[in-house]
């Protein structure tokens, strides 16, 4: 949690792991307001609603934006200020189904001013959800950019997609004793069974076997979970598949743009910010069939789908095989998001958002 401020303040609230599309997310979004207006808490940080109500007194905050319509929506019940609440993949693909869940988050929207859905599958898995809620919820994609940009106030930055000088194949030399001409396939998720990062794993350690300059690599947090020991004790025998822990976002973007394709492999998504990120950075993307994947990759325009492990290897080896494609691939990326993820228009819907939370 930040330190106290005397002055009113908009908290954004959001589970906060290191290497986290939700960390990514609501640091960018807080970007695009004025600095000295608003604070940044983990919802991790907070034991129960009494502990959460005493912080929102003893700091002066009037308006708080939470991320998640659980993890944020259990602290956010009987709130005495506005709020405001940006869903969560994980809220309207998977915790609609546990009934305790989805008793907390429904509270939680009832009383939200605000609902945002990163694309269209998504709000109209919120409508499905909750069908009251059309006049309050808005459809805004992940804003990029590719250079740090001033904002309309002197202290207000947006977000950067911008790499450090982070040796990304040194490091893996030195971690995994991956040669530095290899061909790196990045996988970037928290070892949770929604991301699903073994899905691919034991097909691409067979074709590695024939192609032994390919080498995936799962790079993500270690959420302390009985899923992650598993993980860590299946890629520990998979020869051509390596497991290394989160990177601070410069070098994580470092990290992107030093491989050679990045992959996604989960079960569900709301809006992959490694994805995004892969397409601004030039990098081609193979992406599981999911419906969240697909609002946002279209197979042989801007990036390739697949739908088995057999399916991926044949898309990769087109991949490896055909320059022509990659450059293509890249290209219509590119453009992709310079059309569909402004991010100035994502500071102008979270600037008319949050003042509905101060009027």
């Amino acid at each position: 949690m930040t330190t106290h401020d005397t002055s009113s303040q908009i908290l954004f609230l959001s589970p906060l792991h290191v290497g986290t599309g939700n960390k990514t997310s609501i640091e960018r979004i807080r970007e695009h307001m004025p600095k000295n207006t608003c604070q940044l808490a983990n919802t991790a940080d907070f034991n129960d609603r009494e502990q959460f109500l005493e912080f929102i007194k003893t700091h002066n905050i009037q308006a708080v934006v939470g991320l998640h319509a659980y993890r944020a929506g259990r602290l956010l019940t009987d709130c005495p200020v506005p709020y405001g609440i940006i869903l969560g993949g994980t809220d309207v693909n998977e915790f609609w189904k546990d009934p305790d869940k989805l008793v907390v988050m429904t509270t939680a929207i009832k009383s939200a001013r605000f609902l945002v859905a990163f694309c269209k599958p998504m709000y109209d898995q919120t409508l499905k959800l909750w069908p009251d809620v059309k006049d309050r919820l808005y459809q805004q994609h992940h804003g990029m950019g590719v250079e740090l940009i001033p904002g309309g106030d002197s202290t207000c930055f947006t977000a950067v997609t911008e790499p450090s000088s982070f040796d990304f194949h040194d490091y893996l030399y030195k971690r995994c004793k991956i040669e530095h001409k290899s061909h790196i396939f990045l996988l970037i998720a928290g070892l949770r069974q929604v991301k699903d990062p073994l899905y691919i794993a034991q097909a691409f350690s067979e074709w590695h076997t024939k192609h032994n300059n390919a080498h995936l690599v799962i790079l993500g947090p270690d959420l302390g979970s009985e899923f992650a020991d598993k993980v860590k004790s299946t890629v520990s025998n998979l020869p051509g598949v390596h497991l290394v822990p989160a990177l601070p976002q410069p070098d994580a973007h470092a990290a992107i743009s030093q491989s050679f394709a990045l992959i996604n492999t989960s079960l569900s998504e709301g809006m992959s910010q490694a994805i995004l990120e892969a397409m601004v950075l030039e990098v081609p993307v193979l992406a599981r069939d999911i419906v969240g994947n697909t609002a946002i990759v279209k197979h042989d325009s801007n990036g390739l789908v697949f739908d088995t492990p057999q399916e991926f290897i044949k898309q990769a080896e087109r991949l490896m095989a055909s320059e022509h494609l990659c450059k293509h691939l890249v290209k219509n990326a590119k453009e992709y998001v310079r059309l569909e993820h402004s991010i100035e228009k994502e500071r102008e819907t979270y600037t008319k958002l949050v003042s509905l939370l101060q009027n």
